[in-house]
C-alpha cells in the first residue's frame, strides 16, 4: 500500500528530484544516471535510488544480466504518482512540500555563510486572471523554460552551483461576503 507521506517526502529531496527529472526523460540504469549526474558520488546515488524505490517513487522496469551482474533499468512509478495526486492526499502532499521548503530555508539561514543577495535567494507571489486555455499556455511556457535549464545546464562547471526553484500553482480562495 502506498504511504503518500513517505512517497512525497522521498521525492522532495534535491538529489532525488534530479534523479526523478532524469528518469522522467527516459528509463535509465544507475550507471547511466551516474553518467549524467556526475557531481553525485556513486554510493550517494545508490542510497538515494534505494530511498526512491522503497517509497514507490521509482520502480525496476527491467533486470538484465551484464557480464555476470544484474543491471536494473529504473523508471518512474506513474501509477503511484496518480495515486498520490488526489483530493484526499492533496493536503498531505502540500504540507510535505511546504515543510521541505521551510526546512531548506531554516538550514540555509542557520549557516554562518548565508548571504541571500549573493545566493540570489528570492520568493514572491503573483496573482493574475486567466481562463483555462490561457493558464495552460502559461504553464507550458514556464515548463519550457525550466526544462531548458534543467537539461542544458546539468554538467558541473566552474562557478555553477545547485539552484533550487520551486513552483506552486494554487487556487485563489474567494472572500466570503
Amino acid at each position: 500500500m502506498l504511504n503518500v507521506k513517505e512517497f512525497v517526502e522521498a521525492y522532495l529531496n534535491p538529489v532525488r528530484l534530479r534523479i526523478m527529472q532524469e528518469l522522467k526523460k527516459t528509463n535509465k540504469t544507475t550507471k547511466e544516471l551516474h553518467a549524467v549526474l556526475t557531481d553525485i558520488p556513486r554510493a550517494t546515488l545508490y542510497w538515494h535510488i534505494n530511498i526512491l524505490l522503497k517509497a514507490g517513487c521509482i520502480l525496476v522496469a527491467e533486470e538484465r544480466k551484464v557480464r555476470g551482474k544484474t543491471e536494473r533499468l529504473l523508471a518512474t512509478h506513474h501509477e503511484n504518482y496518480e495515486k498520490s495526486n488526489t483530493t484526499e492526499n492533496g493536503a498531505i502532499a502540500a504540507t510535505a512540500f511546504m515543510t521541505s521548503r521551510l526546512a531548506t530555508f531554516v538550514e540555509y539561514f542557520s549557516t554562518d555563510d548565508a548571504d541571500p543577495f549573493r545566493d540570489r535567494l528570492a520568493f514572491g507571489t503573483y496573482v493574475f486572471l486567466a481562463d483555462d486555455d490561457e493558464f495552460e499556455q502559461f504553464h507550458n511556457e514556464l515548463h519550457t523554460v525550466l526544462r531548458k535549464y534543467t537539461r542544458e545546464f546539468k554538467e558541473p562547471k566552474e562557478g555553477r552551483k545547485m539552484r533550487d526553484v520551486s513552483v506552486i500553482y494554487s487556487p485563489v480562495i474567494k472572500e466570503k461576503k
